[in-house]
């Protein structure tokens, strides 16, 4: 969903070629992914939020401060195209396992409404100062019977 860009409605739209906006493309360069704006691409390819919420369990990864106001629209606002994320509040509410994975900043504005979080049900589980394995120390196998990750 990384491109299903603000305001692209949910429904018809599975796979998208999307024009990428200003911000879009300033970020990309911003977090260091290509050199200027000029380098960057205007268009991307991405699974639409229609899709990608078809999967049995849905993993979102955030980091940073500009995350902050989108991760907690989308989980204490409206469903709304304007944020498409959001649309995982009607994938949990009908049984999926979305589970959102932050770091402090990304994390800010849901941490600071701890009382709203937790009156809609939703379940916090803050990791700091707990000890993690280094990325390096981390196996992933793929089972050949079922082709998943264990």
């Amino acid at each position: 969903m990384a491109f299903h860009e603000s305001g692209i409605p949910f429904a018809g739209n599975r796979m998208l070629l999307v024009k990428l906006d200003d911000d879009t493309v300033n970020n990309a360069v911003q977090d260091g992914h290509f050199a200027s704006v000029e380098d960057s691409p205007r268009y991307a390819i991405s699974m639409g939020a229609e899709l990608v919420y078809r999967a049995r369990k849905i993993v979102l990864v955030a980091n940073g401060a500009r995350k902050t106001g989108p991760i907690a629209e989308s989980l204490l606002g409206k469903i709304t195209s304007d944020v498409p994320i959001s649309y995982g509040q009607k994938y949990a509410a009908e049984g999926g396992d979305l589970r959102y994975v932050l770091d402090v900043l990304a994390a800010a504005d849901l941490l600071a409404k701890a009382e709203e979080v937790e009156a809609k049900g939703i379940a916090v589980v803050d990791l700091r100062g707990e000890d993690y394995p280094k990325l390096d120390e981390l196996t992933f196998v793929r089972c050949p019977e079922t082709c998943r990750l264990g």
